[in-house]
């Protein structure tokens, strides 16, 4: 199952990108997955709280394309890393919460743009 996945993953990237040499931005665009230069921002963002970026990160989101529940995903996954071991297990369950939150309302029809400002509140 996901052997086959990535080999077809592989194979598609190949094609897409043919006589290039693959990169692993390649791979991400080409499996749906958000950079991790962008995860990374908005992990950032949600961490220091700062009001000056939240605007034009969700405007950038909306922008390129992404697709949000991919976002809520792959912060869940930064959540549950190793290497966020340096925030505490009290803002950890917070910001689990707070995706959890986004992802029911998006679900049930919200707007993207709204959401993805909410969570990087």
């Amino acid at each position: 199952g996901d052997m086959r996945k990535s080999i077809m993953m592989l194979q598609s990237a190949g094609r897409s990108y043919e006589g290039d040499k693959l990169t692993a931005e390649d791979i991400y665009e080409v499996s749906g997955k958000i950079p991790i230069e962008v995860i990374q921002d908005i992990w950032d963002q949600i961490l220091n709280q700062s009001d000056t970026n939240i605007s034009e990160l969700a405007e950038n989101v909306i922008q390129e394309g992404y697709d949000i529940m991919q976002l809520l995903s792959q912060l869940i996954e930064l959540v549950t890393n190793a290497a966020t071991r340096d925030v505490s297990h009290l803002k950890k369950a917070r910001i689990a919460e707070i995706c959890a939150e986004t992802e029911f309302k998006l679900i049930k029809g919200g707007s993207e743009e709204l959401n993805v400002s909410y969570l990087l509140v």
